[in-house]
């Protein structure tokens, strides 16, 4: 599997239903929050649970994310898969550039956005 970086023609988003249920844009600050968010653990084994649900035949077409939610009952502002996969590692590395100069740095730490698969 590959990945990469892309620029959006536009900020329009044209959403197949038949693939995704839904997508946002999220600013980079939301990103970072998210990643460091305090139940990140809880919410990626609720995630896990869900996707095992679904494929142990949970009714097809119902809406997992609606109610998607951590143990503590707190609603995850986003969902961001672990490190096992390449999403993660795309998303934390677009997350921690810093914007110097109107140039995409990396942050402080150089290669961790880097899989070591």
């Amino acid at each position: 599997m590959v990945g990469f970086f892309a620029y959006a023609k536009s900020l329009e988003i044209n959403v197949d239903k038949e693939e995704l249920e839904d997508a946002k844009w999220h600013s980079r600050e939301d990103v970072k929050k998210a990643l460091t968010f305090a139940e990140y653990k809880k919410a990626q084994r609720t995630a896990a649970d869900r996707v095992d649900q679904i494929c142990k035949g949970v009714e097809k077409g119902q809406n997992l994310s609606a109610d998607f939610s951590v143990e503590s009952g707190e609603l995850a502002s986003m969902f961001i898969p672990g490190p096992f996969a390449i999403a993660h590692h795309l998303i934390s590395s677009w997350a921690n550039q810093v914007v110097v100069n109107g140039a995409e740095t990396h942050g402080k730490q150089p290669g961790s956005y880097l899989s070591s698969l």
